[in-house]
């Protein structure tokens, strides 16, 4: 499916299933909690914008393939079929990102903001490269299953990021988490079940400032 420059494509509260690649020069407009499944690459790197979030969700359910969106926001975004779907730009997940058993996620040496929920199943894979994960806005994030992260970052004064109990988050680059003076102001890491371990693992430099951390070994 095709975008062409000038149209837009409103989706008016209808699911979209593109089974080849999903290319936007123009814009593709949701309206509702819609959900865009596409079995092949999305490329949203037109000038100007080219997606209207609304509350939907775009599911990558293609091997082998490509996600291009540089000026955008995604709602929820999921990676969900077996094989590797490659970033090509820096990706903004306002909401939630998941990626799937046998899915893999390939960073490309580019950042991924999360606003909300970050949850990786055991099967599934994330290659960061050299690219940082920013998890950002107010709203307290759950980190479901272990993942190896490159850079990990958070600087939203007063989130929560709360990791499953039992999990490993293991930061190969830089972790940084930087709150402000004040209860209300502290970024908090903790356990997903009060008294159950999470573990945090770093091989090199953190910068952690005003923060909570609880249950965390």
């Amino acid at each position: 499916l095709s975008v062409s420059a000038g149209a837009t494509f409103n989706m008016s509260g209808r699911n979209l299933g593109v089974t080849g690649s999903l290319v936007a020069a123009g814009t593709l407009q949701a309206t509702a909690a819609e959900t865009i499944t596409a079995s092949g690459s999305v490329d949203f790197s037109a000038a100007g914008n080219n997606f209207t979030q609304a509350s939907s969700q775009l599911i990558m359910q293609g091997a082998a393939t490509n996600l291009s969106a540089p000026q955008e926001t995604f709602y929820d975004l999921s990676f969900s079929a077996a094989g590797t779907v490659t970033l090509q730009s820096a990706v903004t997940v306002g909401h939630d990102l998941a990626i799937g058993a046998g899915a893999t996620l390939a960073g490309n040496n580019f950042n991924l903001s999360v606003g909300r929920n970050w949850s990786k199943n055991a099967a599934g894979g994330f290659t960061a490269g050299t690219g940082t994960v920013f998890f950002t806005g107010a709203t307290t994030a759950l980190i479901t299953g272990s993942t190896t992260f490159n850079n990990l970052s958070c600087t939203a004064t007063g989130k929560t990021l709360q990791f499953t109990a039992g999990s490993t988050q293991t930061i190969s680059g830089t972790l940084t988490v930087t709150g402000a003076a004040g209860a209300a102001n502290l970024i908090s890491l903790v356990s997903s079940s009060l008294g159950s371990p999470w573990v945090l693992d770093c091989a090199s430099p953190q910068t952690v400032t005003f923060a909570l951390v609880r249950d965390g070994d």
